[in-house]
């Protein structure tokens, strides 16, 4: 570090790589130093290094040739070499990170620390001073990292998440990933087996399915090239098919971020065991690579949304809709949406004051706040035109936010508690969400002879579960809707067009619906928790309340009067989420910090240096 240093600082006579800038500053010609960045030389930057708005590089420091630093970060007295990633609001202070390296959001590396080559980072990690971690590690996301980790095997957690298989593109979805992956796909199944495939309008999620259609073909399976869809759309044409598919598509909430959705013939996610079956197929390269004569073919079919929106319109009263000639303001996000919605609306004699429309790729990121203004925005504009309803629909076309004719908008809570009331009173059933749903779904539905069935919180599990028979509406809680009798999917198309149905045979609006909600308290807090100690949490839970009334669909939870209290396990990462929902406010904030605390005992007792567990 120090023979660095003094090159930057001029104590040895050396050429560097770069266009000197100011006094002790050094750019690469190649390199991008985006506009609200800061450089504090002496400093390197790299050939082909981005340095995002909002970054701080305060020398002495070098960053690598292809090294990305993001937003919000601060790299001081530090090295970064070549092909790295430092994520969101992460800090460097006189650390060492080596080549090929990814830290996630969040991370702080203090003074001394040394990160090998190919390691990742979790996200919200600390790796304390002096600590040396050898090449080809994995750090869980939140640790602290207070000892060096050396003899730690190299395995990973898993391919998938709770939410998919999803990572930065380019840096955790490379095209060698991508081909490896779609081998591993492809040797799922036997020998010329059909795999459709789908993706959205980036170039990012183009290239990434390009590559995984090249690994599945070279396993012996045949690619149906289903182009750009909506992922509700790919869902149902893989039910109706009766054809395992893959969806890539870039994140909707970050476009450097990218997904692979895995369907399977039914139109849902693979199951658990599918999921360890492709992980070991992928992680011990045990894939099969056949012959030049039997390579799988690549066929295109285009327009394959002909029969999603037929089957789409058989299933709503045409009738009824039309007469009401409902207004509506849509903002398609530059989504595929806007490939089938427009039809269907004008189907429904709609007037569509139609926001984003066009096919286009987000490439800029967009912050909460930014984000939050832009649907205040559309809720000034819904309300301007007296239009019936407002609604957002992300890129996939999965989920939306929705706005009542008044211009308010409905959190997701409050807009999952608007549909269902209208379900249930167009039609009595059964009515899923998350165990994580607040008192007030249970209420509703009693109120309205239905019932309120709680199922796991990931949103896989939620749609596993609408397969009932008497499922009327299943939701995950954060803005995906499932109509169990059109089809087992989150789908925003089909949300609006369900949601104007059942205005106009109810006639109510949804700002008088939300006026309705029961009044009850729902909070959330997270507590730290090792991977190895969740277990012990769910027995000290369960010995607790043994003679207790309890429910166990997703962690443990424990019905008290006036409400309940849950305590469950976050599948991804090394935390708890503890949550209760009450008529009492007090009674809610007595529960939580009660059981946070329960957790935050349990955690001490079993691991003193819980906080420096890691998980290679």
């Amino acid at each position: 570090m120090k023979a660095n240093f003094d090159c930057l600082e001029g104590k040895v006579k050396v050429q560097l790589p770069g266009d000197r800038v100011g006094e002790s500053t050094w750019i690469h010609p190649d390199a991008e130093v985006f506009q609200g960045a800061r450089i504090d030389g002496p400093a390197l930057i790299g050939a082909g290094a981005k340095v995002r708005a909002g970054a701080w590089v305060n020398g002495p420091a070098v960053v690598g040739a292809y090294t990305t630093v993001d937003t919000g970060v601060k790299i001081s007295n530090s090295i970064v070499w070549d092909h790295s990633y430092i994520g969101l609001n992460s800090r460097l202070r006189g650390a060492v990170v080596c080549r090929s390296v990814t830290v996630k959001n969040g991370c702080l590396l203090e003074e001394g620390a040394v990160i090998g080559s190919d390691v990742t980072i979790g996200s919200g990690s600390t790796v304390n001073a002096n600590v040396r971690i050898w090449p080809n590690k994995e750090v869980e996301p939140g640790a602290v990292v207070h000892e060096s980790i050396i003899w730690a095997g190299s395995w990973k957690r898993g391919l998938f998440s709770s939410y998919g298989l999803n990572g930065l593109i380019n840096i955790e979805i490379t095209p060698e990933f991508a081909s490896r992956l779609g081998a591993a796909i492809g040797a799922l199944t036997p020998k010329g087996t059909e795999i459709a495939f789908s993706r959205d309008y980036t170039r990012s999620a183009r290239m990434i399915g390009r590559a995984l259609m090249s690994g599945i073909i070279s396993a012996g399976s045949n690619v149906i090239d289903l182009s750009v869809l909506p992922a509700p759309v790919c869902r149902y044409w893989a039910r109706h098919n009766h054809v395992s598919a893959v969806h890539v598509q870039t994140s909707p909430v970050d476009p450097r971020a990218g997904d692979v959705r895995i369907f399977d013939d039914h139109g849902l996610d693979v199951d658990k065991r599918s999921e360890r079956k492709l992980e070991g197929l992928f992680f011990r390269e045990d894939i099969r690579r056949v012959s030049h004569y039997e390579m799988g073919r690549i066929t295109r079919r285009d327009q394959q949304t002909d029969r999603y929106m037929e089957d789409m319109l058989a299933k709503l009263d045409l009738e009824g809709v039309r007469g009401a000639a409902f207004k509506v303001v849509i903002d398609y996000n530059n989504g595929a949406a806007a490939m089938v919605l427009p039809q269907i609306l004008r189907e429904l004699n709609c007037t569509v004051i139609p926001l984003n429309a066009a096919p286009a790729e987000i490439v800029m990121e967009q912050d909460d706040p930014t984000f939050q203004a832009h649907l205040q925005e559309m809720g000034v504009i819904t309300s301007a035109v007296k239009a019936k309803l407002g609604v957002f629909i992300d890129t996939p076309g999965e989920r939306c936010f929705i706005v009542d004719e008044t211009g308010a908008l409905l959190d997701h809570d409050a807009a999952f508690a608007v549909l269902a009331r209208l379900a249930l009173t167009v039609k009595p059933g059964m009515v899923l969400g998350p165990a994580s749903s607040s008192l007030a779904f249970s209420m509703i539905a009693d109120e309205l002879r239905g019932r309120f069935v709680p199922t796991k919180i990931t949103p896989g599990a939620v749609l596993r579960a609408a397969q009932h028979a008497e499922a009327v509406l299943a939701s995950d809680g954060g803005g995906g809707y499932c109509w169990p009798d059109f089809a087992i999917s989150f789908d925003a198309i089909f949300t609006i067009a369900r949601v104007l149905e059942m205005l106009a045979h109810t006639g109510t609006s949804l700002s008088a619906l939300r006026s309705k909600i029961p009044s009850v308290t729902h909070r959330v807090a997270v507590a730290f928790c090792p991977w190895e100690v969740k277990g012990r949490v769910m027995r000290t839970m369960m010995e607790r309340h043994l003679k207790d009334r309890v429910d166990l669909t997703d962690g443990v939870k424990v019905f008290v009067d006036g409400g309940w209290v849950l305590v469950a396990p976050d599948p991804d990462r090394p935390e708890y989420y503890v949550i209760a929902s009450t008529t009492d406010a007090a009674v809610t904030n007595r529960l939580v910090d009660e059981y946070a605390a329960l957790v935050r005992s349990v955690v001490a007792e079993a691991a003193p240096q819980a906080e420096a567990v890691v998980e290679t």
